[in-house]
């Protein structure tokens, strides 16, 4: 009698990678046999695609009518050097272009596209007919210092990479071509990203432990957050609809949640920081007062930028993107739909899960608090701990620079699931010298003299496949979605505790390749 079990010829769901779209309405899904799109505020399933072979990367305008679309995984559905617009509404292909190397991922916004290689990143001009666009609306090519993760935010107003060096920033002004160094940090970086009037940027090195805020209009250092003591890998960082508040996911399976300076602030009122040179100097300011001065919040939109009058410009300006190098190329040619959850005063159980994470006994979950709470005499109005986690240990003389820092107001547990592995032995040590092995080829963007070197792989470098990707959905809802085998949507909703503090909680999940959660 033969009891051995037969093989499961039945492929197993695979989420390649997870990108949102502009406005953060709709998230794509590059799988083993095409894309699939889904709503960000429900999970719901909107489009999916049989293309007959696998997508390692897909993204989606705001209007969802293009999608861009790069192969790889098992069975290709398309060349892994081949960038494919494929159009939604005839359901057909008007636009490619082959590269001479593997792009990473793509950007798309209403007026450009670019797409980042790991050692440069290649922008274009978009055309509202998908036939219009060719290679020669390339607008500019950028190299980068290596890019292993394909880093890189397309706004309607600025691109942000990784620089040419470890730990900088670069920023292109997409009306002048101009560009901007932000020397951010140290260690290489590991995540960036901007608010949505792209005025404020926050980053995050490979450390993890701090996350800097800068302003992108004056490049100057605004402020700085601690996520934690220990290194970790920063998943994810997202501002609020209203840039109040910042979210930060890592790869401890925790979310942070930041509130901003100016968020209690009211109308005509003013938050006074100091802003810093983004090289680290104090900067002196002609208004009286020594080197310290009030500014209203960094999103104001007044003349001048965050500082208005004559704003300091310590960045450096590294001119327009070099015309002078070629690359080659060959061409061929909703609202919403509302989420009904149980209001913060209710009382309701954690839905069930495979239990990485318990439920706790409190229905809150926070970051540590050492803080004093405010006394307000306003039940409508939480008090507000401070997110000095020391207290007044910060104050004491010569106090170590962490007791100073500022911490998250509330933290909570997202799922990262159980995916098997493939790394590499020594990867994580390649990748933490910053990739050496790839320096000398910076220029493969432009001479493609590597191109055999570049290994295919729809993981992340750390043979992990992307996680904890954030979306706010408003001021007090967000999710997190996973990608891998066990692929998650995830629903936070911020709000008020029996204690009258502000805390945040999972309210929904599921496997949204098989549908299957609890709302």
């Amino acid at each position: 009698m033969d009891t051995r079990q037969p093989f499961d010829s039945t492929p197993d769901h695979v989420a390649f990678g997870v990108e949102f779209n502009q406005d953060e309405t709709i998230f794509a899904v590059g799988t083993e046999d095409g894309f699939r799109l889904y709503e960000s505020a429900t999970g719901k399933l909107v489009l999916a695609k049989d293309l007959e072979g696998s997508v390692k990367f897909a993204s989606v305008l705001s209007s969802s009518r293009y999608v861009a679309l790069i192969g790889g995984g098992p069975a290709p559905a398309y060349s892994p050097n081949k960038f494919v617009l494929w159009e939604s509404e005839t359901g057909t292909e008007p636009f490619k272009i082959e590269y001479n190397m593997i792009p990473i991922r793509a950007c798309l916004t209403d007026s450009y596209y670019c797409t980042v290689f790991e050692s440069g990143v290649v922008l274009y001009e978009l055309d509202a007919h998908a036939h219009n666009n060719t290679a020669e609306r390339r607008v500019g090519i950028y190299e980068t210092a290596p890019n292993c993760f394909g880093l890189c935010q397309l706004g309607s107003r600025k691109l942000v990479m990784p620089g040419r060096s470890k730990g900088q920033i670069q920023i292109v002004d997409l009306a002048t071509k101009a560009i901007s160094i932000l020397p951010a940090h140290e260690s290489p970086i590991r995540m960036f990203t901007m608010n949505r009037e792209e005025s404020i940027l926050a980053t995050a090195g490979e450390k993890g432990t701090l996350i800097k805020l800068w302003s992108t209009e004056q490049e100057a250092f605004l402020m700085q957050f601690r996520r934690g003591l220990e290194q970790a890998q920063i998943f994810s960082i997202a501002f609020s609809p209203s840039g109040d508040q910042m979210a930060v996911t890592s790869d401890k399976s925790t979310i942070h949640v930041f509130e901003m300076p100016w968020r209690e602030q009211s109308a005509g009122d003013e938050v006074s920081y100091r802003p810093d040179s983004h090289a680290g100097k104090r900067l002196s300011y002609p208004y009286g007062g020594g080197n310290v001065r009030d500014i209203p919040s960094p999103l104001s939109s007044s003349p001048g930028g965050a500082y208005g009058g004559s704003p300091p410009t310590p960045g450096k300006h590294a001119g327009s993107p070099s015309s002078a190098t070629k690359v080659k190329f060959s061409t061929s040619s909703s609202e919403r739909e509302p989420t009904e959850f149980l209001g913060p005063g209710t009382v309701q159980g954690w839905p069930e899960m495979p239990p990485k994470h318990q439920r706790t006994a409190s229905r809150w979950s926070y970051a540590t608090p050492g803080g004093v709470t405010d006394s307000s005499t306003d039940t409508d109005t939480p008090p507000r701990r401070q997110a000095q986690k020391y207290g007044n240990l910060g104050s004491l003389p010569l106090a170590p620079r962490f007791l100073k820092d500022t911490y998250s107001t509330m933290s909570c547990k997202f799922e990262m699931g159980n995916e098997p592995t493939r790394r590499r032995q020594g990867s994580k040590d390649k990748e933490r010298a910053g990739g050496q092995d790839e320096t000398a080829s910076v220029t493969t963007v432009r001479t493609a003299t590597t191109f055999s070197r570049q290994k295919e792989n729809p993981w992340w470098p750390q043979g992990r496949p992307p996680k904890g990707k954030i979306a706010w959905i408003d001021d007090e809802s967000l999710v997190v979605v996973s990608a891998g085998r066990d692929a998650r949507w995830e629903k936070f909703v911020l709000g008020i505790d029996h204690n009258g503090q502000r805390g945040i909680e999972r309210r929904g999940w599921k496997q949204y390749l098989e549908d299957e959660g609890v709302d």
